[in-house]
């Protein structure tokens, strides 16, 4: 089987040179090798993503993987950046990882829905805590950085950036030049790791609930009396289609109206 599969791969590393050399010749204006390109760029993203699942996998499977437990649980959400009303009786939290494909995905596909659907009518809050993977080596610094561009109004810009340009994380200041932050500040910020302690603890709080796997959500009741504190309610983990929020998302409503 392993000769069998080493022929394969010599066939197509083969094809695909080939295909190279051909569209050379006959595409002088480079589109064909754009698209060869963006046909390697969407090969590492399912590699990546293979990764993740057999990550996951694994932990699922191992017996000292401790139990989801956010019933009821207060989460201080501090000074972190929240969107949406602070009159709303749900607060979403989605725990994340910068390097994170199945993240990168949530975020370009679903949370727009969401934000349509709830944030921007004042039905749900929304709130991102961090938890860098250990085998993520970049995932921890970009977090500090969405902190970082937050002092200067722009964490939401961060975020959404740096989850649509996951390849990019190893030049942080680069992405925060294109939002147009103030480089020197932003700079000094990442390099004192002003906010290393909040991703620590962000990564405690999570663990403490039981959330080993990113992404993972936790839905909370809210007090506008008192917002920056909620209580949980339920999780949910992995990139979950739309519809699987709104459920748990209008149940949640339903009970506590």
């Amino acid at each position: 089987m392993r000769g069998s599969l080493t022929v394969l791969a010599f066939v197509c590393v083969s094809g695909f040179a080939s295909l190279i050399n051909m569209g050379v010749a006959q595409d002088a204006d480079g589109t064909l090798m754009r698209e060869v390109k963006e046909l390697k760029r969407g090969q590492d993203q399912v590699r990546k993503e293979l990764v993740e699942v057999k990550a996951l996998l694994t932990k699922i499977t191992s017996p000292t993987m401790p139990q989801i437990n956010v019933k009821d649980v207060e989460i201080d959400l501090g000074d972190n950046a929240v969107l949406g009303d602070d009159g709303a009786k749900l607060v979403l939290v989605e725990i994340s990882d910068y390097e994170c494909p199945f993240c990168g995905r949530y975020v370009r596909e679903t949370f727009p829905r969401l934000f349509e659907e709830y944030v921007s009518k004042g039905i749900i809050r929304y709130a991102v805590f961090s938890m860098p993977l250990p085998r993520h080596t970049l995932a921890g610094k970009a977090a500090e950085a969405a902190h970082c561009a937050n002092e200067q109004g722009k964490y939401w810009d961060m975020h959404k950036l740096m989850m649509s340009r996951q390849d990019s994380l190893g030049d942080l200041p680069g992405l925060a030049r294109d939002l147009k932050v103030d480089a020197d500040a932003f700079e000094k910020c990442l390099k004192t790791n002003r906010y290393k302690g909040q991703i620590d603890k962000e990564t405690a709080l999570a663990r403490k609930l039981g959330i080993t796997g990113v992404p993972g959500f936790v839905l909370a009741s809210s007090d506008p009396r008192n917002p920056r504190v909620v209580k949980g309610i339920s999780a949910m983990i992995g990139a979950q289609p739309f519809d699987s929020f709104k459920k748990e998302i209008d149940r949640a409503l339903a009970s506590i109206e």
